[in-house]
């Protein structure tokens, strides 16, 4: 019978050294997330903008009034100008026209998701927790030429971008259109293309600009 005793508590102690070591796999450093937590984001516009950095170095705009805290961006490859001229939106300032839509990949929900979900297929892993978001990150530096360079990665995040922004200007165009028919009527005024994403005045907040004939701007936003 003391036998018998002994045995379950030895099982029991078993037991309770096999449920400590399943409850270490939770109690690690690893904190829930998804695409949309601010650790993750923050985590990944800064990779995606120091990966640019170092790949279009040619192409970089040090302007300290583009870019995340005045860093600058990538100009002159991919424009956003370019991209909705493409589009049909042909009456836009060539000021700023030279901003890439490179630029745009850190804060764009669906570039980040294609990313996170390339990731996700190659490696089987889901991104719901942070160790899982530094192998990302990691894997994301890894495969900066093949993703961020060109080829049909790069057209693909481009593609999606590019409507994003097309969406966006077309929502905007209404009040331009209504503004450019009011004017019609009026001698001596006439409205200045529209300032293209990226460029100096959108910055600003500044969409469009009303010119009359004494070069008086009155910027509207």
């Amino acid at each position: 019978m003391q036998k018998l005793q002994e045995n379950i508590n030895r099982i029991k102690q078993l037991m309770l050294v096999e449920k400590d070591e399943q409850l270490s796999l939770f109690t690690g450093e690893e904190k829930p997330i998804n695409l949309n937590s601010e650790e993750f984001t923050k985590k990944y516009k800064e990779k995606v903008y120091f990966i640019l950095r170092d790949l279009y170095k040619s192409n970089w705009d040090s302007d300290k009034s583009r870019g995340p805290g005045g860093g600058g961006g990538v100009i002159g490859v991919h424009t956003v100008f370019d991209l909705l001229n493409k589009k049909g939106l042909t009456d836009y300032d060539p000021e700023g026209g030279d901003w890439s839509i490179l630029n745009y990949f850190d804060t764009n929900p669906q570039v980040r998701k294609t990313i996170v979900g390339l990731y996700e297929k190659e490696t089987g892993n889901i991104m719901d927790n942070t160790k899982i978001m530094e192998d990302f990150i990691k894997w994301m530096s890894r495969n900066r030429n093949i993703i961020f360079k060109d080829g049909p990665i790069l057209d693909d995040l481009i593609k999606k971008n590019a409507e994003s922004l097309y969406q966006g200007e077309l929502n905007e165009r209404k009040a331009y259109d209504f503004l450019s028919k009011a004017l019609e009527k009026l001698k001596g005024w006439k409205l200045k293309g529209r300032s293209v994403p990226g460029s100096k005045n959108d910055r600003s907040g500044v969409d469009f600009l009303w010119l009359i004939k004494t070069m008086l701007k009155v910027n509207f936003k």
